[in-house]
């Protein structure tokens, strides 16, 4: 783990619950392995899906206000991790989106082909 990470990482455990930390453990494993990976996806979809394959928190548990304290402590260390190794959380959420991709498609023939599809 990167020391501005790991400082960021002590942080947002410093004051929580064991859940908490247990689950904020379990994102970082699931982020540190996204870099090992060399993917830039740190999207919240798919680290929650990966998170929940190690036994953690779904993607809707993060984005949930509920709690609204112990989720932004979650979102927060993905965007730590998204932001170190320069991708915004957001842009992979539009990479993801066909219909984002097409609409960046000049050529309106070419684009209304892509959206049949």
């Amino acid at each position: 783990m990167d020391d501005s990470i790991k400082i960021i990482y002590e942080e947002l455990c410093e004051s929580s619950s064991n859940k908490v930390k247990e689950t904020l453990e379990i994102l970082s494993k699931v982020c540190e392995t996204q870099v090992k990976n060399k993917s830039r996806d740190f999207s919240i979809a798919s680290i929650g899906r990966l998170s929940q394959d190690m036994g953690g928190i779904k993607a809707q548990g993060i984005r949930n206000k509920d709690k609204k304290e112990n989720n932004k402590k979650y979102r927060d260390l993905i965007k730590t991790y998204a932001i170190k190794y320069e991708i915004s959380v957001t842009e992979t959420e539009k990479i993801s989106n066909p219909l984002h991709l097409a609409k960046s498609i000049e050529d309106p023939i070419l684009r209304i082909m892509v959206l049949d599809l």
